[in-house]
């Protein structure tokens, strides 16, 4: 329960950033200053944490694996941001979420099983309420093909993030495991987006705060409890624990933007946070039915 719980936080804090991105973007920052600082801040955080709290090394090998972990996350928020170039959010939000099937289906070809009744019922309830809470099903809808192609190469890749978070060096302290998973996010961000703001002095107060903001939201909290919680819980429960990112985006998105939700919007919110529950109702049914039948 506790780990599950972990990783549920771990897509709050993800929905968050949404709207704080929003506003940064409303500040003038810019897409190359957004994306390099969160995954920049978020390392610096949690090497310095690393460093006070925890002496042990990691080999070079698990520490490689782990960096490419982070380059699928890096790959996956920087694919989204450029899908929302030419897609409406509420479109490129519902194109991302569908991380959450591909998350399962990557888990039962790994593991070759497929995935549980409670799983997949999940996941069918799920991707109503995302669709039904992005508000795809209301108003015309234009869809750019590279828009489309971005958003869902950033499900792709965000699917990737979760099953390898929970399958590589999982016997190392979950802080070390973070630091290498957010070293490969920053080094990939670099790459694509130079620095150039550092270099030029554009570095503002505004800038400082919002990336302490997005980086905390966008990268230690969810690095972390992510390395905690996936490999107790397994890649395809992660990404359905995962889907409360997009209720709590909405609501971050009512409070600090002022954006209202349509009654299919909230409806859609409802269907997710039951899909989320279904497994673990299904698990407690399972368990009390085991206890009776051992009595």
């Amino acid at each position: 329960m506790l780990y599950m719980l972990l990783v549920l936080l771990a897509g709050c804090s993800f929905g968050l950033l949404s709207p704080v991105v929003k506003l940064a973007y409303n500040s003038g920052l810019q897409p190359d200053q957004v994306v390099f600082t969160q995954f920049f801040m978020a390392w610096a955080m949690l090497t310095t944490i690393m460093l006070v709290t925890s002496r042990k090394r990691m080999g070079y090998k698990k520490a490689g694996k782990l960096a490419l972990a982070g380059v699928s996350n890096g790959m996956a928020g920087l694919f989204f941001f450029l899908s929302l170039q030419t897609l409406p959010a509420s479109i490129a939000i519902v194109i991302m979420f569908q991380f959450t099937w591909m998350g399962v289906l990557l888990e039962a070809i790994v593991d070759k099983k497929w995935p549980g009744k409670e799983k997949f019922s999940s996941v069918l309830v799920l991707v109503l309420g995302i669709v039904m809470a992005g508000g795809i099903l209301e108003g015309e809808v234009k869809l750019d093909l590279i828009g489309v192609l971005l958003a869902t190469l950033s499900a792709f890749a965000y699917s990737f993030y979760i099953l390898f978070s929970g399958r590589v060096a999982t016997n190392e302290p979950p802080i070390n495991r973070s630091v290498w998973i957010i070293t490969g996010a920053v080094l990939f961000s670099a790459f694509i987006y130079p620095p150039k703001f550092i270099i030029e002095g554009q570095i503002t107060t505004s800038l400082i705060w919002f990336g302490l903001g997005i980086g905390l939201l966008g990268g230690v909290i969810p690095t972390f409890l992510l390395a905690k919680g996936v490999p107790q819980v397994g890649p395809g429960m992660a990404t359905i624990l995962c889907s409360s990112e997009l209720p709590v985006a909405l609501l971050g998105s009512a409070l600090l933007l002022g954006e209202r939700a349509s009654i299919l919007q909230l409806l859609g919110v409802l269907l997710i946070l039951f899909g989320i529950a279904i497994p673990y109702v299904a698990s407690n049914i399972k368990k009390h039915s085991g206890q009776l039948t051992e009595h």
